[in-house]
């Protein structure tokens, strides 16, 4: 005990100690510093915990999970938008993919129908943008509002915040916006402004995607995306998507916008996880005397370009025949072109017929005039013949 004016003696901390209080501190920090951003929420998010004590408990066995009460899917917007989805829209730049983008806002906004065509539930809409700045949305916003586009103030607008869904910290400003303004639809505008990570990267864009599955699931809030394609002369897919494949794997719908002239837009469903895929549709962009614009749905006839991939698809069908008929393990391209003179196909036809069989990895092309047959192709079944 020390008495009343006597200085203590000081005694140095032993190594363990320090050892002890330096762990205690980080410890800490670390706990501070995850309750301020959120950020194990954020990128490694789980829906549900663990049950590490009965391991069991985390399964459910095929059974159950007929039986289990599962209420059935709800749209947004009939067929394009779930609830608490991630849907991806992509095109090339002037593909309108940004007029689209604030046409579905507004629609959403007003509980009015997409392209005056597919059913919309009302709500708000938060959309993020990175790319265009104030000046091009006022003048969108105005070209696509009219009379009966009166609840504007349903969309709210981040503009040029530089926000990141992969930075915890910046991500925590769009959930603090979420809890105030409660959207039912947030909008990306576009995709690539929104990370810092690489989009060639699957890590990378994986933890983009997990941000958006904490805010759906606590928030029940659907994703539109927007993101660019790469540069090629045909006709966009979901394959066309810039950077990681992740991308198109990680959206429950995705949409391809590819514009024909300067007043139609075609529109592709590559992919929708909850039912089929619908049918390919037209959007007809009207320049109104008024100077408003007007999206209006049309069906599209059967085009020239389907006409040439459904060939081609038939002669890349009669190519594997002969493959797998005469047993090749290679061939060239001018002992091909001999055994197909008989059949109607044009050299064109034969050309995209080729490109066709090496995206799909049935044959490769390791050097000019020769192909190499994939295992794959050996293994298959002989095809029906194609009747052309």
């Amino acid at each position: 005990m020390v008495e009343w004016g006597e200085i203590p003696k000081l005694v140095p901390p032993t190594e363990e100690e320090k050892k002890k209080a330096t762990e205690n501190a980080e410890r800490l920090l670390k706990k501070l510093n995850l309750e301020k951003s959120n950020s194990a929420e954020y990128f490694n998010y789980v829906s549900s915990e663990w049950d590490a004590t009965n391991v069991m408990k985390n399964c459910i066995n095929g059974l159950e999970l007929i039986n289990k009460d599962i209420p059935p899917v709800e749209w947004i917007v009939e067929g394009i938008i779930p609830v608490g989805a991630s849907c991806m829209f992509g095109g090339a730049p002037a593909s309108k993919k940004s007029f689209f983008a604030l046409h579905l806002a507004i629609c959403i906004a007003n509980g009015k129908k997409v392209f005056n065509h597919f059913n919309v539930k009302k709500g708000r809409v938060l959309y993020i943008d990175e790319e265009n700045g104030e000046v091009a949305l006022k003048e969108r916003l105005l070209k696509l509002s009219t009379k009966d586009t009166l609840e504007l103030e349903n969309i709210s607008f981040l503009i040029c915040k530089d926000l990141k869904l992969d930075n915890a910290e910046l991500a925590e400003h769009i959930e603090q916006v979420v809890q105030e303004f409660e959207p039912t639809v947030i909008i990306l505008d576009s995709m690539v402004r929104f990370f810092e990570g690489d989009e060639n990267s699957s890590r990378d864009v994986r933890r983009i995607f997990s941000f958006q599955k904490y805010i759906k699931t606590k928030y029940g809030i659907s994703f539109a995306i927007l993101h660019h394609t790469r540069k090629t002369k045909y006709h966009k897919t979901g394959d066309d998507l810039r950077g990681s494949g992740d991308f198109l794997a990680q959206v429950e719908v995705s949409c391809m916008l590819n514009p024909e002239g300067d007043n139609k837009v075609i529109v592709t469903q590559s992919k929708n996880r909850h039912i089929k895929s619908i049918p390919k549709f037209g959007v007809d962009v009207i320049d109104k005397p008024d100077g408003t614009m007007e999206f209006n749905y049309c069906q599209v006839e059967y085009a020239k370009q389907d006409i040439k991939k459904k060939i081609g698809e038939l002669c890349a069908d009669s190519i594997k025949i002969i493959i797998t008929a005469d047993k090749m393990t290679e061939f060239k391209r001018c002992d091909m072109e001999q055994k197909m003179n008989g059949t109607k196909f044009t050299k064109s036809a034969f050309d995209n017929a080729l490109k066709l069989l090496v995206k799909q990895g049935m044959v490769t092309n390791p050097e000019h005039g020769l192909y190499v047959v994939s295992k794959d192709l050996l293994n298959k079944q002989q095809p029906e013949v194609s009747k052309f």
